[in-house]
């Protein structure tokens, strides 16, 4: 995963019990070029959960 050089935005759901929080933070710092977006009040499925948070999310960068 280190090796992957691409442009990453990694959404995560704040309140997610499947794939806790400290998960996503893993993969975040294995991936050079990515960010991390928490979704508050979202869990593992965060545009089910939060639609209009998730819809707003630039992910063109």
């Amino acid at each position: 995963m280190e090796q992957l050089r691409t442009p990453t935005r990694i959404v995560w759901g704040e309140q997610d019990q499947w794939l806790p929080v400290d998960v996503s933070a893993a993969i975040e710092s294995r991936l050079s070029a990515a960010d991390r977006i928490l979704v508050p009040s979202a869990e593992h499925f965060s545009p089910e959960d939060q639609p209009a948070q998730v819809a707003i999310i630039d992910f063109v960068r």
